[in-house]
C-alpha cells in the first residue's frame, strides 16, 4: 500500500481509496467459511463490490481501467481477452496492455526504464495481493505473519471457525483451510506425517451454530385451480416481516400476516420455512420460487457487499451495520438490484 501511494505521488495522479468493512468480512466467514482456492468469495465482498460502489459515485457513466493481467499467470487469464468487462463492476471496461507478456518481458522493461518496484518482490514474494490469500503456499503465509494489525485477527477468526466446526488440529497446522476439498496430492504429503486418514483430516464433527439458508424443491407437483402447485422447503425459519419490505422489488401485490406468512402474487412464504407457489405454467411456478429465494438471501444473508445498493437508481437500498436495508417508499420495482450477489452465489455452493 505504501508503494502504491508513493507511485501515485511520483506520477502526479489522483488516488481514490475505498475500504470494505473488516468486521463484515469476519461475519461473512462465519457463514461462508474461510476463502479457499476456487471459492474466493472475499474478492467479491471485499474488493470488487467496494470498487463498484465507489465507481458508481465517481464515474456514474462508466470507466476504463488498465490492469497488469497476463495470460501466463493462470488458466483463466490465459483465455481472457485484452479488453474485458467484469459483471461485478457495472459499466467498467478493463484493458490489459501486457496480456501477451511473460515475466521476463516485465522485468526487462522495469530494469530498462529504471522504474521503482514493490520491495516485497525483493523479499521473495512471487505475487503480491492479500496478506492471507488461499493461493499462497505455506512458506508465504509464514513470511506474511504479523505483517498487518489485521493478520492476527484474521488468523484467530480462522482458528475459531475450525474449532466451532470440530476440525482436526492439522486443519490449522497445515493450513488446510485453503481448500474446500483436500487435494489428493496434498494428502499424500500430509497423511504420512500425521497418520490420519483422508476422512479424519476433512470431517467436520460439529454443525454450524446457524444453518445457512438453502431451498429444496419437493418432488412432484399438485394440480390446483390455477394449474400447478409446487412446494419447496427452506433449511430454517425466516423473517417474513423483513421480507415484506424487500417484496416491493418485485412489484407484485403483497399481503403480510405478521410473524406468520407473506403472500407475493400467487406465492406464499411461511415463517417456519415453507414456500408454496401456484400458476398455470410449471416453469414459471418454479422460477417464482427461485426469485423469492433470491429476495430471502438479500434480506437474511446479506454480506454487506453493496452490489445491489450501488445499482439502485433511487437510493432505496442502503447498508446499515453491514447489512442491506430497504426503503419501500423509494423503491420503483426496477429490479436492477436483482444482480449477482456473493451471498446467493456462495451460499448455494
Amino acid at each position: 500500500m505504501d508503494f502504491v501511494k508513493s507511485y501515485v505521488e511520483r506520477s502526479g495522479m489522483e488516488l481514490h481509496v475505498t475500504e470494505a468493512s473488516f468486521e463484515s468480512f469476519l461475519k461473512n466467514m462465519e457463514v461462508f467459511g474461510p476463502p479457499a482456492e476456487g471459492y474466493r468469495w472475499c474478492c467479491k465482498t471485499n474488493k470488487l463490490s467496494a470498487i463498484a460502489a465507489m465507481e458508481s459515485e465517481i464515474f456514474p457513466d462508466g470507466s476504463l481501467q488498465f490492469i497488469g493481467q497476463r495470460r501466463y499467470e493462470s488458466t483463466m487469464r490465459m483465455h481472457a481477452g485484452r479488453v474485458t468487462s467484469n459483471p461485478w463492476v457495472p459499466k467498467q471496461v478493463s484493458g490489459a496492455p501486457i496480456q501477451e507478456w511473460n515475466a521476463l518481458h516485465v522485468w526487462l522493461y522495469i530494469l530498462m526504464r529504471k522504474e521503482p518496484f514493490n520491495p516485497k518482490y525483493a523479499e521473495g514474494m512471487p505475487r503480491i495481493g492479500c496478506m492471507l490469500c488461499p493461493f499462497m503456499p505455506i512458506s508465504e503465509i509464514e513470511m506474511n505473519k504479523h505483517s498487518s494489525e489485521n493478520f492476527d485477527r484474521w488468523y484467530q477468526a480462522i482458528e475459531d471457525y475450525g474449532r466451532s466446526r470440530g476440525m482436526p488440529e492439522e486443519w490449522m497446522k497445515y493450513h488446510l483451510w485453503r481448500f474446500r476439498e483436500l487435494p489428493n496430492w496434498l494428502y499424500a504429503e500430509i497423511g504420512p506425517l500425521c497418520g490420519k486418514s483422508y476422512e479424519e483430516l476433512t470431517k467436520r464433527t460439529l454443525p454450524p451454530a446457524r444453518q445457512p439458508l438453502k431451498v429444496k424443491f419437493q418432488e412432484g407437483f399438485s394440480p390446483c385451480v390455477l394449474g400447478y402447485s409446487v412446494e419447496a422447503g427452506l433449511s430454517r425459519p425466516v423473517d417474513v416481516n423483513r421480507l415484506h419490505g424487500f417484496s416491493k422489488i418485485l412489484g407484485q401485490e403483497t399481503t403480510l400476516e405478521k410473524d406468520s406468512h407473506i403472500s407475493i402474487g400467487d406465492l406464499t412464504v411461511y415463517a417456519e420455512g415453507a414456500i408454496i407457489s401456484k400458476g398455470g405454467d410449471l416453469k414459471d411456478v418454479k422460477r417464482a420460487i427461485r426469485t423469492v429465494f433470491e429476495l430471502l438471501i438479500k434480506s437474511e444473508e446479506c454480506s454487506g457487499c453493496r452490489q445491489c445498493a450501488a445499482r439502485c437508481p433511487t437510493g432505496a437500498l442502503t447498508i446499515v451495520e453491514g447489512k442491506v436495508e430497504i426503503d419501500p417508499h423509494k423503491c420503483i420495482s426496477c429490479r436492477k438490484c436483482m444482480c449477482i450477489c456473493p451471498s446467493l452465489k456462495y451460499s448455494t455452493e
